[in-house]
C-alpha cells in the first residue's frame, strides 16, 4: 500500500517548510510530508532561527517551488497563507477536494520593524506547532 502524503504549500515556502519540520516530529504513522512554495522558494533567516530554538533544523532542507505532479499525488494539501496579506493562488481544480486552508500571518508583510518580525516568526512557529499537533484530527475528517 502506498504511503499517504501531506503536501504543505505556502507563498515562498517558508511557512510550509516550517510546518513540514514540525510534522516530521509527530507520531503520525503511515504519512510522509513534503512542502513547496507557490510563488517562489526562499527562506528567511528568522524562520530558520525560530525553528532552531525548538531543536528543529530546516536550514539544510531544499527550498522549492510547488510541483504540480506532487500536488496531484498528495493525499492532502495544506495551504498555509495569510488570508488578508498574501496574494491569491490557484491550486489545480482537480486537487480542490483535498485542500485544507490554514490562515496564518505572514510575518514579512505584517511586521513594521525587524524586532516585530522576529517576534511574529516565533509566534508563527508556535501556531504551526499547535496546528500540526491537531493534524490527526484534520486527517480523520478528510480521509
Amino acid at each position: 500500500m502506498a504511503q499517504n502524503e501531506i503536501y504543505f504549500l505556502s507563498p515562498s515556502h517558508q511557512r510550509s517548510l516550517m510546518a513540514e519540520g514540525w510534522a516530521q516530529k509527530t507520531d503520525i504513522s503511515g504519512w510522509k510530508f513534503n512542502s513547496g512554495g507557490w510563488v517562489d522558494a526562499r527562506t528567511h533567516t528568522f524562520s530558520v532561527e525560530a525553528m532552531k530554538e525548538l531543536c528543529i533544523d530546516i536550514s539544510e532542507k531544499k527550498k522549492k517551488k510547488a510541483d504540480p505532479l506532487q500536488l496531484n499525488e498528495a493525499s492532502v494539501i495544506i495551504a498555509i497563507h495569510d488570508f488578508d496579506e498574501d496574494l491569491e493562488f490557484e491550486i489545480p481544480h482537480h486537487c480542490q477536494d483535498k485542500v485544507v486552508h490554514w490562515n496564518l500571518p505572514n510575518p514579512e508583510k505584517r511586521a513594521k520593524t525587524p524586532v516585530e518580525e522576529w517576534v511574529l516568526y516565533q509566534e508563527l512557529c508556535d501556531s504551526l506547532a499547535m496546528k500540526v499537533k491537531h493534524l490527526k484530527e484534520v486527517l480523520n475528517t478528510i480521509t
